[in-house]
């Protein structure tokens, strides 16, 4: 079995998020991300068991950016906060609707 490489990972991952924004989530596909990220689909593979646990993965690596996010800007102003807040929602239905087009 292969070693993973962390930079490959993220790579892959960061590639997923931008289909699911670009296309929708119907259009992942394993074959696509490997075009897109210039490696085989068996590589993916080593990565992820299956199109589900990527997907998981994606889910769950946006949630950790997204904590990551307001806990640094925890100490900010409330003003600050509320305006980050306010910003992130919007971002956020903007690409859902992108999502749900496709």
């Amino acid at each position: 079995m292969r070693e993973k490489d962390l930079d490959k990972e993220k790579s892959i991952i960061d590639e997923v998020s931008r289909i699911i924004l670009k296309e929708g989530i119907a259009d992942v596909s394993m074959s696509k991300i490997a075009k897109a990220s210039g490696i085989s689909s068996s590589t993916i593979y080593v990565y992820f068991s299956d199109k589900e646990d990527l997907l998981k993965q994606v889910y769950l690596a946006k949630k950790r950016q997204l904590a990551a996010f307001l806990s640094q800007n925890i100490n900010t102003k409330p003003i600050t906060q509320l305006s980050l807040s306010n910003s992130l929602c919007m971002r956020y239905t903007i690409s859902a609707c992108n999502i749900t087009k496709h």
